[in-house]
C-alpha cells in the first residue's frame, strides 16, 4: 500500500540531467551516434546548450580541432562506440586529448581539453543495444600539470581513480557470485536438482572468478608502471603514496572478505551436496574452487608486494649462508618439488634480514620449480666480489627462457611460462626487484631455453661486510 501523501512518481529525465557526472545519451545509429540527452554537468564542461546539440550527430557537434593535424579524439571515440555496439559491453578508453569548440561569444576556435571516457550499452529486452551512455571525467587540469614538474604524479592519481572503480565493479561481481553460492547452500537437495540450470550458473561463477582475476592482474600491472614512473618525480610523492596505500587497503578489504565467504560456502557445498552433482557439475565446481584459490593467492601476493615497498630497511650484519639455510627450511614446507642444493661461500652482508629472506625464498623456490622436470634437478647458490659490489647468484638446470623476453621478468604478473606447466602468480620476481632496489643493488638474469637459468643480484660494498 502506498504511503499517504508521498509522491512515488519520479521524473527520471530531471534526475539524469541533474546528475553530477558528465554524461551523454547516444542513439546506436552508427556512424551518426545521434545525441539524445545530456547532463547539465556535461553541458557546462563542454560549453554547449541542450537545445543546440540534441538530435544532432555526435561528431558534428564535437569534431576534431582542425588546427591539430594529428588529432585522434574523434577516431578513438568512434572505435570505442563501435566496440560497444559489436560486443554489447562497456569499453573504457585511455585519456584523450579532445578539444571542444569555443562559443562565438568567447572568440570561437577550440579550447584544449583532456578527458577520461568510457562508453556503456543500455540493452533492451531482446538483448540489443538501445542506447549508449557516454561518460567522461574532465582531466584537463591534470593533463596541463603534465607540462610541468608533476606530470607523472597526476597521471598516477588518474589511474588510481580508475582502479578504485575497478574494485567497486568487481566487488559487485563477487557479491553476485556469492549470492548464487549462498542459494545453493540453503537449497533442499533432497529434491531432484535440475543440473542443466545449475551447470549454467556454476559455469558463470567460474568464468566470473577467472575474469576478476585477469582484470586484477591487468590493473596491478598498470599500478606497477605508475609506481616506476613515480620513482623519477619527487613533488607530491608523499600524497600519492598515501593513495597507493588506500588502494591496497581497498584490495584487502573489499575483495578478500567476500572471497573468503565464497570459499566458505563452496566448502559447505563440497561437503554436503557435491555428491548430488553429475560429472559436469563436479567439474565446474572444481573450476570455481581453483579460480577462487588463485585469486586469493594473487591478492595475498600483491599485498606482500605493497607492504615490502613501504617497509623501512632495518639493516644488520647477516650471515648469508645461515639465511639461505633458513629459507630452504621454509621452502620445503610449501613445495613438493626437490632438488640438490649446492651452497658456496656466501659471506656476510649488512642487510635487512626479513626482506633478504623474501629474496632468497623467491629465487630459490623458482629455481627448484623450474628445474623440477630435469632428470637430476640441481640449484647452486654462490657469491662473488666484483669491484664495488657483491654479486649473489642462484643457478638452476631447468627449462630456462629466451633472453629476448628478459625485460618482462621483474614486472608484476609477468610470466614466461604457462601456468599449466608451472604454477605461480608472477609476483615473486617483482618482490625481488623491489627489495634489491631498496638496498641500492641491481637484479638481472641469464638463460637459454632448455639450459637452465641464473638469477643475479648485487649489494653495494658500502652496505656489506664480508
Amino acid at each position: 500500500m502506498k504511503n499517504a501523501g508521498v509522491n512515488t512518481s519520479l521524473d527520471f529525465r530531471v534526475l539524469f540531467e541533474s546528475a553530477p557526472g558528465l554524461y551523454l545519451i547516444l542513439r546506436p545509429d552508427a556512424p551518426s551516434f545521434t545525441i539524445l540527452g545530456a547532463s547539465d554537468a556535461y553541458l557546462r564542461a563542454t560549453k554547449t546548450e541542450r537545445n543546440v546539440i540534441s538530435g544532432r550527430p555526435l561528431f558534428e557537434v564535437f569534431p576534431d580541432n582542425p588546427d591539430e593535424k594529428d588529432a585522434t579524439g574523434t577516431s578513438n571515440l568512434r572505435k570505442s562506440l563501435e566496440s560497444v555496439l559489436k560486443n554489447k559491453a562497456r569499453h573504457t578508453m585511455a585519456i584523450q586529448k579532445y578539444d571542444i569548440p569555443r562559443p562565438a561569444a568567447e572568440g570561437g576556435g577550440f579550447e584544449e581539453r583532456h578527458w577520461s571516457p568510457f562508453n556503456s550499452p543500455v540493452l533492451n529486452a531482446a538483448g540489443e543495444v538501445e542506447f549508449i551512455i557516454h561518460a567522461v571525467e574532465d582531466v584537463t587540469e591534470v593533463a596541463l600539470f603534465k607540462k610541468h614538474s608533476i606530470e607523472e604524479i597526476q597521471a598516477a592519481r588518474a589511474e588510481l581513480r580508475e582502479k578504485s572503480e575497478f574494485i567497486q565493479d568487481n566487488q559487485e561481481r563477487i557479491n553476485s557470485i556469492l549470492s548464487i553460492l549462498l542459494r545453493y547452500t540453503v537449497m533442499d537437495f533432497s529434491e531432484q536438482v535440475p543440473m542443466s540450470g545449475m551447470a549454467d550458473e556454476l559455469d558463470a561463477i567460474a568464468v566470473g572468478l577467472n575474469t576478476v582475476g585477469e582484470e586484477l592482474e591487468t590493473h596491478m600491472k598498470q599500478l606497477k608502471e605508475s609506481e616506476e614512473r613515480l620513482s623519477f618525480s619527487n613533488a607530491g610523492l608523499e600524497s600519492v603514496n598515501k593513495e597507493l596505500e588506500a588502494f591496497t587497503y581497498s584490495v584487502s578489504h573489499d575483495l578478500r572478505a567476500p572471497l573468503r565467504a565464497i570459499n566458505g560456502y563452496a566448502g559447505i557445498i563440497e561437503e554436503e551436496y557435491v555428491k548430488l552433482f553429475d560429472e559436469e557439475g563436479r567439474r565446474l565446481f572444481s573450476v570455481i574452487q581453483y579460480n577462487a584459490k588463485k585469486m586469493g593467492n594473487l591478492i595475498d601476493n600483491l599485498l606482500d608486494f605493497s607492504r615490502l615497498g613501504r617497509k623501512e630497511l632495518q639493516k644488520m650484519n647477516v650471515d648469508m649462508r645461515e639465511l639461505v639455510e633458513g629459507a630452504l627450511l621454509e621452502i620445503r614446507k610449501s613445495t613438493s618439488h626437490h632438488a640438490r642444493i649446492v651452497i658456496g661461500e656466501l659471506g656476510k652482508a649488512q642487510t635487512d634480514y626479513g626482506l633478504m629472506n623474501h629474496v632468497m625464498v623467491n629465487l630459490i623456490s623458482n629455481a627448484i620449480k623450474y628445474s623440477s622436470k630435469a632428470p637430476e634437478p640441481c640449484v647452486e647458490i654462490n657469491c662473488t666480489k666484483k669491484e664495488n659490489e657483491l654479486i649473489y647468484s642462484v643457478k638452476d638446470n631447468g627449462v630456462g627462457f629466451d633472453m629476448q623476453y628478459s625485460n618482462k621478468l621483474f614486472g608484476v604478473f609477468q610470466r614466461l611460462h604457462s601456468e599449466q606447466d608451472f604454477e605461480g602468480t608472477g609476483v615473486g620476481l617483482a618482490i625481488v626487484h623491489r627489495v634489491i632496489s631498496k638496498h641500492g643493488g641491481r637484479v638481472w638474469a641469464e638463460s637459454e631455453p632448455g639450459k637452465g637459468a641464473t638469477f643475479y643480484f648485487s649489494l653495494p660494498l658500502s652496505i656489506t661486510n664480508n
